[in-house]
């Protein structure tokens, strides 16, 4: 068990992230990964929940860079 991690490039210049910018996400599909996740809004950080085989378990943890992009997810 394990996770999948996308985060900003390391020269990243953005405002500081305010509580309520993090969203659950279920019922993602198995063979969905980040390329097509992070399409959805700007994502500052996208945590994908991985099993032993390789596939996502159907869940993961996104960062938004404010919550009102949260909301609108």
């Amino acid at each position: 068990n394990g996770q999948r991690k996308y985060v900003p490039p390391p020269d990243w210049m953005d405002p500081l992230l305010c509580k309520g910018s993090e969203v659950f996400v279920g019922k993602i599909p198995r063979d969905c990964f980040e390329d097509k996740i992070v399409q959805i809004g700007i994502v500052y950080e996208l945590r994908l929940m991985m099993d032993f085989s390789g596939t996502n378990r159907g869940y993961g943890f996104l960062m938004y860079t404010t919550p009102n992009d949260a909301k609108r997810a």
